[in-house]
């Protein structure tokens, strides 16, 4: 009985590890998802980089986490005389227990 109690304990243990693991890679998704959206919806185009772009270095909610939002405009001219103009918002979330940062990108064109 002990022999079978101390597999079963040792086979719980990474379990309950990857189960936190990953609750905390969908909770930085979630935080990279959330950003992008707030930002899509936002009406005030031109002023989406003043207003977003930076380093969020605490999170309310989420102790530890850290987001950066990124965003690089494009302006291209167009043969025809109009232009292309959308922007490119990257957002990173890193967190405790993420080896790697979470990111997620999106663009976001002018109305």
């Amino acid at each position: 009985l002990a022999l079978v109690l101390l597999g079963f304990m040792a086979t719980t243990a990474p379990l309950a590890r990857t189960a936190d693991d990953s609750a905390r890679r969908v909770a930085a998704i979630e935080l990279a998802r959330a950003r992008l959206q707030e930002i899509a919806v936002d009406p005030d185009y031109d002023g989406l980089e003043a207003r977003y772009e930076g380093v969020e270095p605490t999170i309310p909610g989420f102790p530890g986490f850290r987001r950066t939002t990124t965003i690089v405009r494009v302006v291209e001219p167009r043969p025809n005389g109009r232009r292309l103009d959308y922007q490119r918002v990257t957002v990173s979330v890193e967190g405790p227990g993420l080896q790697t940062p979470v990111r997620r990108t999106a663009t976001v064109a002018a109305p």
